[in-house]
């Protein structure tokens, strides 16, 4: 059976989740979850493995797999500019000295890079959300009147800008109540379970991010059948349809502010929009779904 080692960045953060959902589900190859930032990766044995799967960019510098068998993904996009040349200049920097083959994360990555001349294989693929886990459970009612639970998660140092002081401004100027997750790599994580929890006792999830890969939040909250308000970032048009199971906004206080009223205003369609949501998500992408482009994705790495 071929080995497969797969490095995600910190233990029990998002990317660890995405090892244990590909160890779980692909049987027919043997895996190993190593660490960028928890463990020594100047020690590990490469020889042992036949294929190196790095699910980001970040932290390479500590690493040295060989490039013959070695992918790579990239899951933001806040590392390269918003243009091709930059798309090629992150190539040229960080895939082509270090893989043979990368992948990304959302349809406008794919067509930024499909359209750079790239000397190896460019993959589309996406991972998942657990909708076993992420799913309505002992959720809390939605208020007919006063203030909405508005909910934001994620690490407010994060490159990609998470947007927490529009959203705490957004609220203070209507009244809402802002149920946040903040995280980091050090102190402070939260586990799927506990996440799950977290999606069920908000009324509206905002995304203010200036930047992101394939908006982990949203997917854990339309599963979860909470709508959503969000800037135009990652695959967001991918599982958003705007005024329908959600909104997608400019990124700036008073255009959140416009939402957030449109919700307290229209109760009704804080229900609909979230089942709506959560048809597309637990439809499109959940893991029983995704996992098979990580399935191609090895199989042809093993083909070439």
């Amino acid at each position: 059976m071929k080995r497969i080692m797969l490095i995600a960045d910190a233990i029990g953060w998002i990317f660890h989740r995405h090892c244990d959902e590909i160890k779980k589900r692909i049987t027919e190859y043997e895996f190993d979850i190593k660490f960028t930032w928890n463990n020594d990766p100047h020690h590990y044995n490469y020889t042992s493995y036949d294929l190196i799967y790095q699910l980001d960019p970040m932290g390479v510098a500590g690493l040295n797999p060989p490039k013959e068998k070695t992918i790579i993904g990239l899951r933001n996009e806040f590392m390269y500019g918003p243009n091709p040349s930059d798309a090629l200049w992150f190539f040229k920097s960080y895939f082509e000295p270090r893989c043979c083959m990368f992948h990304v994360v959302n349809q406008n990555q794919y067509k930024k890079f499909s359209s750079i001349p790239i000397t190896f294989p460019l993959f589309l693929v996406q991972h998942g959300v657990d909708t076993d886990c992420f799913k309505s459970k002992n959720k809390k009612e939605i208020p007919q009147s006063g203030p909405l639970t508005i909910g934001l998660s994620g690490s407010p140092t994060s490159s990609g800008e998470k947007g927490f002081d529009l959203v705490e401004k957004a609220c203070a100027i209507t009244g809402c109540k802002l149920l946040t997750a903040k995280q980091n790599f050090v102190t402070s994580h939260l586990n799927k379970e506990q996440m799950s929890v977290y999606y069920n006792n908000i009324d509206v999830y905002c995304c203010m991010s200036k930047s992101e890969g394939l908006n982990n939040c949203i997917m854990e909250a339309g599963a979860t059948a909470v709508p959503v308000i969000t800037t135009n970032t990652g695959a967001v048009q991918e599982m958003i349809i705007d005024n329908e199971n959600g909104f997608i906004i400019d990124r700036n206080v008073d255009a959140l502010v416009n939402k957030i009223r449109f919700f307290m205003n229209n109760r009704d369609a804080i229900k609909s929009f979230g089942n709506k949501l959560s048809e597309i998500i637990r439809t499109s992408w959940s893991w029983d779904i995704k996992i098979n482009d990580f399935r191609k994705m090895f199989d042809a790495f093993f083909k070439k």
